[in-house]
């Protein structure tokens, strides 16, 4: 969850047995764009059993195929914007956060709202599949992405490496580098009309421009192919990514950016190589001027 300073627009409040707090801190999910004051996570996650998108599956090596379509993510909105997708009319303009009444419903995977009343937003939705929406064709589904259970989890999926006699420095380091890049597996279902984006941002061009831009993307995409080139840099995601067929990528930043993905990419040498696209953030972007791309507005 990220910080949220100003007056959210969304929230989830947890109205139980004790008072709502009013006033604190609050966080945002940018995932699922539920804001919560802080007081009040343990009531949602606790009390009131909430959970945020799933982005993986966690399942065993025999079950990782079984269901593989998504379910919707409903959450509850006390104001929203836009129209009803079952009649049409708009949702109504903001409350009080004080009030506890729900206004709509909303997928946080294909965006589609309802009217939080029974001739809108029937139970049937609740068990119904998620097509993802509109931007099915280029995100990562959960299903695709798989959490390993613990050492031995999906052996044939892992390379192995030579052994090598390392010091002791070193080879804690490169043990806890392989334990991260190992807590999960793709395993993707091959699709023609399936082109999946992993998107990489450098959060500190363009003053507060990337970190806007990677919020929206984890709101948009599975935040799974979305990552902060701050915590690690590229290879964590292009490693993870290799075999996915289809790829593309997107490279958010400037030209030093660009160049360090470019760099990492060379030394895993993917085949084919993915097409790679750049949107320009900041300055230094002399390499998007000339192949013809512009600046983003967030």
């Amino acid at each position: 969850m990220m910080p949220q300073n100003h007056r959210g627009r969304k929230y989830y409040s947890a109205h139980l047995d004790k008072p709502h707090h009013k006033h604190g801190n609050r966080v945002r999910c940018s995932a699922c764009k539920i804001v919560a004051h802080i007081s009040c996570i343990p009531l949602i996650t606790d009390k009131l059993k909430f959970a945020c998108k799933p982005t993986f599956k966690d399942v065993g090596v025999r079950q990782y195929r079984e269901n593989t379509y998504e379910h919707h993510h409903w959450t509850h909105r006390r104001s929203l914007k836009g129209k009803c997708k079952q009649c049409g009319k708009a949702f109504q303009s903001k409350l009080s956060f004080s009030s506890k009444e729900i206004v709509a419903l909303t997928c946080s995977w294909c965006k589609d709202s309802y009217h939080n009343k029974e001739s809108c937003f029937t139970a049937h939705k609740l068990e119904e599949e998620c097509n993802l929406g509109k931007y099915s064709s280029i995100i990562v589904p959960p299903s695709w992405i798989v959490k390993l259970s613990g050492p031995g989890g999906f052996k044939s999926s892992l390379r192995k490496s030579p052994k090598k006699k390392l010091s002791g420095k070193k080879k804690g380091k490169e043990k806890n580098e392989k334990e991260n890049q190992r807590t999960f597996v793709l395993k993707p279902i091959p699709t023609s009309n399936v082109t999946p984006v992993i998107v990489f941002i450098n959060p500190k061009s363009g003053g507060n421009q990337g970190f806007k831009l990677l919020q929206k993307f984890q709101w948009l995409l599975n935040p799974r192919q979305v990552f902060d080139l701050s915590l690690g840099g590229p290879n964590l995601g292009l490693e993870l990514f290799r075999k996915v067929p289809n790829l593309r990528i997107l490279a958010c930043g400037g030209d030093g950016t660009v160049g360090w993905i470019l760099s990492v990419l060379d030394k895993i040498e993917i085949t084919p190589t993915p097409p790679i696209a750049v949107l320009p953030l900041g300055t230094g972007n002399d390499l998007a001027r000339a192949l013809g791309w512009g600046g983003v507005s967030v």
